[in-house]
Parts: structure tokens; C-alpha cells; sequence
């Protein structure tokens, strides 16, 4: 769906990171590693996950500032350029001259940041000379020089305040702006490369399979923030989610539909530890394990942002279509659906500005979330649509947010009415029925450009299937059917196979009762 311009530039970029050493992976889980316009931040890079490093853990250390990041966090990016003039702006004054100032990628070094108790990107930490606990900064947004020798307990030689961003509004923070309180909201995170116009389209193929990488760096990453067993409110966010995703994901996620039954299975042993979960799915490995081009845009760390959104969008659509050939019974609700995808939100993931701000749309009902979601599951296919067209109406206008956050950033002019129409989605290209001459959308086109783009012809399931009470996985064991799907290459052959035998007692039924008149005569 996302498309790009200058194919030949990111196609050449693609060919360099490819072609780079074993460094480049390393670069993809860290914002300063590797940026010689970073000084004096050190981004800690350490191969071995269990090494510790010593300015958290020893009391042998000056004052120091330590940044708990993740590299996909749009927020993180953005305030990557206000860490290091803070840092700068710190060490060239007098009483901060020996403050260090360091960088933890929370990607890389997941155990770090659940021992510090991160529980949200990106997060300031102080730390006191001599000590080894150090104190979260007291407000991010309004992080400066003053505030920084202040908590850090040392002197400044400046008189008055010398705040980073004073007399502006600091990176991540909302615009001031009057209008529809819809555009408060942040997306987890669309950057400029994503919602720019372009001319490369991904195939359905690439789609799916960014969103299956972004659900298992999730698994692997997001899951467990701190030390010790899931909570009971986490056990059941995630319990929930991995029931829905087996529910409306379609079956061409294979890969996705393996790790979901092998969660499934080992539920109670996976919610105790971090390792117990990499350890499930550790054997279920991927045709692809790079997100496409279309979603990176030449830059790894974003895929992951972009295939979630895509996640979610499939997620959304996969509800409708599932809905249509399941029993009144076995349906879900709009409602509960979208319920599910915010506490998944709250709970696991970890960009706190991005969670605070859609957890507000979602509570405070947003583009009439209250009104077009229902608790009904036995709707007609036209109103569960509302499901993905809200999604979309989400998605869209975080679109046009970034666009003024971007022109606010760059000093620019708000933007122009063309400028809006450049980031609105669906493009107006690629769907020109999806938008009437007022300017809003056709809910029928939409929804079947989104049903193009996230759905499946595959999608619905053979009676077979679903009469199959267990299978046997490629590790031997046996799970439930509604654990682990057929696909359709070993589905049609056993259904085959079924028609066939069905036909033979039939026809050995009709022999039986010839035979059975004739005898009678």
C-alpha cells in the first residue's frame, strides 16, 4: 500500500546495506551507533546480551545521562538530534564538564532496560556521581541544561533558564492548533518517507509478510518490559490477542499462524519468562526475514512501525471477512475486536507517547469510535466494515498530523489544502473513486481498496477444517484445529479425497437397498 519515489536511489541504498559487513545489522538496532555527528553520546554496543554495562551498575562513576531508546520509536528518532545538543550544550558549561552523557537501544539490550524498569521510549535517566540508581528526568519534553545539573545535583554557571527548546514547543509535543481534536493523535509511527507520494507498490505478498515480521519482533521485543512473569492484566491482553490474531489473520500468514500455536500451546510456560517465549517460537523461521523495501524505505528500523500498522489493518479487515462464513455463534464483535487491539496497545507497546495518545482516541471515541463499533456480533456485513473504515480514518489522519508536525518542525508554513490531499490516504491515484467531489471519502470504495490491499481470496476455510479435531505439527505434537490451520495445499487434497470416499458409500448404500428389494421379490 505505502509506495515510494526515487526507486532507483533506495534500490541502490538497498543493494549497499546488503552488500555492507556484519556491522550493518548492528547499525539497524542502534540510533548512534555508527553516526560520527553523535559525540559525546555513547551508544553502548556489547554483542554479549548478559554483559552489564558499568556506568549503570557501579558506584565508580561521575555524573552521567543515560537515554533508554528504541530505534523503531518515531519519538526516539525525533528526539535523537535534541540528546545531542543537550549533551553538547551540558559538557561545554563549567559544572557540567564531566557529566557523560550515554545511549541503551532497548532492541539490543532488552535485558538492560527491564532491569532499569523502562517501561516506555524513549526514557531519561540521570544518575548522581557515585551512584548507581539513578532518578527518571522529570520532564522529557522540557529536558535542558538547567534542569540537568539541577537533578544531577551539580552547579550551573548560567544565570536564568537555557532550556532545550525554550520558547518553542520541544520535539514530540503536540502542536498547538485549533481544530478537529482528532488531529491530537500520534501514530506509532508513519515518518515523512512513509506518508510521502511515491510510485512503487508493494505486492500482497510484501504485506503480509511485513506484518508477520512486525508481529514477531513484537513476540520477541515487546512482550516482556520488566523482570519476572506477565501480570494477570498482561497474561489476559495477551491471551486475547493471540486468539484474535488467529481469528481473522488469513491463512497465507503461515508463518505467523505457526507461531501463534505454538504460543497457544505453551501458553501458561511462555507468559513466566521472556526466554521461554523466544524458545517457543525460536525453530519457526521466515522465507524473508527483511521488511520490504516499500516499508523501510532503506532505513530497518522503520519496518517495524509500518508492519504493525499493517497488522492492524489486516487484522481489521480479516474480522469482516471471517465474520461473513462464520455461525452467529463463533462471530466477534467490532467492539471487542477493536478492544483487544487497544489493550495490546497499552500493554506491549513500548513508544509511550505513541500509546498515551492513542489510548486517548480510542477512550474518548475519536472519529465515532462509540458509535460505529458494537458489542453486536450478528451485524450484517455493512456495518462490521465500520471496524476497518474507522481504523483507516485513524491511520489517515495521523497522516496529515505528521505533515503539520513536520512543517512546525521545519519552520514552514502550515500546510496548504494541496499539501493535505498530497498525505491523505487512499491515494488519489491509486483509488480516484475513493473520494467524492466534496473531499470526503465513499465508504463502498474504500472499503474495497482496503479489502484489496489486506484481505484474502483465500480467506474462507474448507467445512473440512474446520471439522478436524487435532493435527499433527512439523515438531510431532498434536494441537487443536483452531490452534493451528490447514493450509489450502493440505486441505483440497483431504477434501478430495472426502467428496470421493461420501460418493463410494453412497453408491454402496444404493447397491445394498437393490439387493435387499431383490431378495424380497
Amino acid at each position: 500500500m505505502r509506495k515510494i519515489s526515487s526507486t532507483s536511489g533506495f534500490l541502490a541504498l538497498a543493494v549497499l546495506n546488503r552488500a555492507s559487513n556484519a556491522d550493518g545489522a548492528k547499525v539497524a538496532n542502534h540510533l548512534y551507533l555508527g553516526d560520527n555527528d553523535t559525540a559525546p553520546v555513547i551508544d553502548f554496543d556489547k554483542a554479549d546480551p548478559f554483559e552489564y554495562p558499568t556506568f549503570l551498575n557501579s558506584t565508580n562513576n561521575g555524573p552521567r545521562v543515560v537515554e533508554f531508546y528504541a530505534p523503531w520509536c518515531s519519538h526516539c528518532q525525533h528526539f535523537k538530534p535534541t540528546y545531542v545538543k543537550l549533551a553538547r550544550d551540558v559538557t561545554s558549561t563549567n559544572a557540567g564538564a564531566d557529566v557523560r552523557f550515554y545511549a541503551v537501544s532497548c532492541t539490543a539490550h532488552g535485558r538492560i532496560c527491564n532491569d532499569q524498569g523502562v517501561k516506555g521510549y524513549p526514557c531519561i535517566k540521570l544518575f548522581k556521581a557515585g551512584e548507581a540508581n539513578g532518578e527518571k528526568a522529570e520532564n522529557r519534553k522540557k529536558i535542558g541544561v538547567e534542569s540537568v545539573l539541577s537533578q544531577l545535583g551539580l552547579r550551573s554557571e548560567h544565570e536564568g533558564s537555557d532550556e532545550v527548546g525554550q520558547g518553542r514547543e520541544s520535539i514530540g509535543e503536540s502542536p498547538k492548533k485549533e481544530g478537529k481534536s482528532e488531529l491530537v493523535i500520534q501514530k506509532a509511527a508513519l515518518t515523512e518517507e512513509e506518508i510521502a507520494a511515491s510510485t512503487h507498490k508493494r505486492t500482497k505478498a510484501n504485506v503480509f509478510n511485513d506484518a508477520s515480521l512486525s508481529l514477531d519482533f513484537t513476540f520477541r521485543h515487546g512482550i516482556f518490559m520488566s523482570k519476572g512473569p506477565l501480570s494477570l492484566k498482561k497474561k489476559d491482553a495477551l491471551r486475547k490477542w493471540i486468539n484474535l490474531l488467529k481469528y481473522a489473520l488469513p491463512v497465507d500468514m503461515k508463518y505467523s499462524h505457526e507461531q501463534l500455536a505454538a504460543l497457544t500451546l505453551k501458553f501458561d510456560d511462555v507468559v513466566q519468562s521472556e526466554d521461554a517465549l523466544k524458545n517457543t517460537i525460536a525453530q519457526i523461521q521466515f522465507e524473508r526475514d527483511d521488511w520490504s523495501l516499500a516499508c523501510t524505505h532503506g532505513h530497518p528500523h522503520k519496518g517495524y512501525t509500518c508492519g504493525l500498522w499493517e497488522l492492524f489493518h489486516i487484522v481489521a479487515v480479516g474480522v469482516v471477512e471471517t465474520n461473513e462464513w462464520q455461525s452467529s455463534s463463533n462471530k466477534i464483535s467490532t467492539l471487542y475486536a477493536a478492544g483487544v487491539v487497544r489493550n495490546f496497545i497499552e500493554e506491549f507497546f513500548g513508544c509511550e507517547e505513541c500509546r498515551k495518545n492513542f489510548l486517548k482516541m480510542y477512550d474518548q471515541c475519536f472519529f465515532g469510535r462509540c458509535d460505529r463499533l458494537s458489542t453486536d456480533a450478528s451485524l450484517r456485513t455493512e456495518r462490521t466494515r465500520e471496524l476497518p473504515l474507522w481504523l483507516s480514518e485513524v491511520h489517515n489522519a495521523v497522516n496529515v498530523r505528521l505533515l503539520h508536525e513536520r512543517k512546525l518542525r521545519e519552520n514552514k508554513p502550515v500546510p496548504t489544502a494541496e499539501d493535505v490531499k498530497s498525505v491523505e490516504w487512499p491515494n488519489r491515484a491509486e483509488c480516484p473513486h475513493c473520494w467524492k467531489d466534496d473531499g470526503m471519502w465513499d465508504t463502498s470504495e474504500v472499503y474495497m481498496y482496503l479489502k484489496s490491499e489486506y484481505g484474502t481470496s483465500r480467506f474462507k476455510p474448507t467445512r473440512l477444517r474446520q471439522r478436524v479435531k487435532h493435527l499433527i505439527t512439523h515438531e510431532g505434537e498434536f494441537v487443536d484445529s483452531s490452534v493451528a490451520l490447514l493450509s489450502h495445499s493440505s486441505v483440497l487434497p483431504l477434501a478430495a479425497l472426502l467428496v470421493m470416499l461420501t460418493f463410494w458409500m453412497l453408491r454402496e448404500k444404493q447397491r445394498n437397498n437393490f439387493i435387499r428389494r431383490s431378495k424380497k421379490r
